[in-house]
């Protein structure tokens, strides 16, 4: 039997062969949710901005989206696309990371696809921070010499 509606119909009869029936109206699913993950890609970097997601899940009957970035410890409910949360994102040390996503349809089949992403954040000062540092060491370093000159011109000049 295929999955899809089914109606089944209940038969009784009693002492006097009088027979009665009903029928109920029941959903037959045996198929799980399919997870395509069109985004992240495999092996992508990221760095401290958490990930943006996009997956095509195909299900007659889809009940719920979710993720885990721990092996199903802590999850998120999504839709088909969305952001990493960026509180679980920034709490991950840096190296590999597994987002698992999984799929319930309301027969309570379940799929489960992962992808594995590159979480690397730089140690240490942001290069722009140690370029500006950089810059106004240099431009300081002009103004003090620029008045001790000055002041060592004024100090030589004859009144």
């Amino acid at each position: 039997m295929a999955d899809g509606s089914i109606t089944l119909t209940f038969y009784a009869n009693d002492i006097v062969g009088k027979i009665g029936s009903a029928e109920v109206n029941i959903i037959k699913d045996i198929v799980t949710p399919v997870i395509i993950i069109n985004s992240p890609a495999e092996g992508e970097k990221f760095g401290k901005k958490a990930p943006s997601f996009n997956l095509n899940v195909s299900d007659l009957n889809l009940a719920a989206i979710w993720y885990s970035l721990d092996g199903g410890v802590t999850n998120f409910t999504v839709n088909a696309t969305g952001t990493i949360d960026q509180t679980a994102w920034k709490a991950l040390a840096n190296g590999e990371v597994t987002i698992t996503f999984y799929a319930r349809d309301i027969a309570g089949n379940e799929a489960s696809e992962g992808i594995t992403v590159i979480k690397s954040v730089p140690s240490g000062l942001d290069p722009g921070v140690i370029i500006t540092i950089a810059i106004v060491s240099i431009v300081g370093g002009i103004a003090v010499i620029s008045v001790v000159y000055i002041f060592m011109k004024k100090r030589m000049t004859p009144a």
